[in-house]
């Protein structure tokens, strides 16, 4: 069987300031945790067992000097945001990736408020660009916080969650947000906007199975979908009380068709929607690995760290899951690689 080509990379920045950053970053992939070290992680039967694999990779150090795993992870997460910046000169695209962390810290100021407490520094994500005043304002609904968008975003998430009692009303009410603001700063981008437009098709097919299976009304559907995506909104809805079988259909033929199948299946059979997690985050890495086909620009920079990103959100999965108490089986299934889960 020939060999399948990839698929055509779309526009790009295309400048060629970039090429010594590439070097760079070409060098650090082979630092990159592979399959057989995911499987070893996989099978250690607690916290410390990860430790003990990471010691000799670049985590080694980092959890020994910051104290503890997720301490040395927020380190690694910080040392990746660091590298991103020394080489990025494209000051929009800094922006558009500090907006993760900015997200996370304002999602935990608005959390501490509501119990009464004020937020340690250790629950922040240092490379965020808005400082604490910033956040307490926007936190608080302070009519002067900018920005404006989160401000008034915060104020809705808060509002409903005051309604209904879940935390998971903030969440919704700022990521919505951030997506938006993803997809209007990557317009002119072709490689980061249909990045944008996937995670948001993922995320609103998660929303679509997870208010099917706890059989709730369209409604909290459409209070949940993001922006930016190819899916129509109108087609989701429509999909809400179809059964699973009509589902699968639907999606069969497209680039989703093993994503909601094997999603949909995990779900009935484990009441678990990680299966579908990890194939969505899989799609994404797919994506990603397109930048090696680009030579100049940005974009495998960007690339790069989003991918070291998905490494430290597997090992932090992995260290919550061993804490938990989970099986070998469900561990495998939070780790997302390209081709697949950790096990040949």
């Amino acid at each position: 069987m020939a060999e399948a080509k990839p698929e055509p990379v779309p526009k790009t920045s295309e400048e060629t300031g970039y090429g010594f950053a590439i070097g760079r970053l070409r060098a650090l992939e082979t630092a990159l945790l592979d399959r057989a070290r995911y499987e070893r992680l996989v099978r250690q039967p607690d916290a410390a067992g990860l430790r003990t694999v990471l010691a000799d990779t670049r985590y080694g150090p980092m959890v020994d000097e910051a104290g503890g795993l997720d301490a040395g992870l927020n380190r690694a997460a910080a040392e990746d945001f660091a590298f991103l910046a020394q080489y990025c000169a494209d000051e929009w695209v800094l922006d558009l990736f500090r907006l993760d962390a900015d997200i996370h810290n304002l999602k935990t100021f608005i959390k501490t408020r509501l119990l009464e407490r004020e937020p340690e520094d250790s629950e922040l994500l240092s490379w965020g660009g808005w400082p604490r005043a910033q956040l307490a304002a926007l936190a608080a609904g302070e009519p002067k916080a900018e920005p404006a968008r989160f401000r008034a975003a915060a104020r809705r998430g808060i509002e409903r969650y005051l309604e209904s009692k879940d935390p998971a009303e903030v969440d919704i009410a700022l990521d919505r947000e951030a997506q938006a603001a993803r997809v209007e700063a990557s317009r002119e981008n072709g490689f980061l906007r249909e990045l944008f437009a996937l995670r948001a098709d993922t995320e609103n097919l998660r929303s679509l199975v997870r208010v099917r299976a706890l059989s709730e009304e369209r409604g909290a559907l459409e209070a949940a979908l993001v922006p930016g995506g190819g899916l129509k909104p109108a087609d989701l809805l429509a999909l809400v009380g179809e059964d699973d079988a009509q589902l699968v259909q639907r999606f069969r033929l497209t680039g989703f068709g093993r994503l909601v199948e094997e999603g949909l299946s995990w779900l009935r059979e484990k009441r678990s929607l990680a299966r579908f997690e990890r194939l969505g985050r899989e799609l994404e890495l797919v994506h990603l690995a397109r930048a090696r086909y680009i030579t100049f620009g940005f974009e495998p920079l960007a690339a790069f760290y989003l991918v070291r990103q998905n490494e430290v959100g597997n090992l932090r999965r992995l260290a919550a899951a061993k804490s938990a108490g989970l099986a070998e089986e469900d561990c495998r299934e939070l780790v997302s690689l390209v081709g697949g889960k950790a096990e040949g």
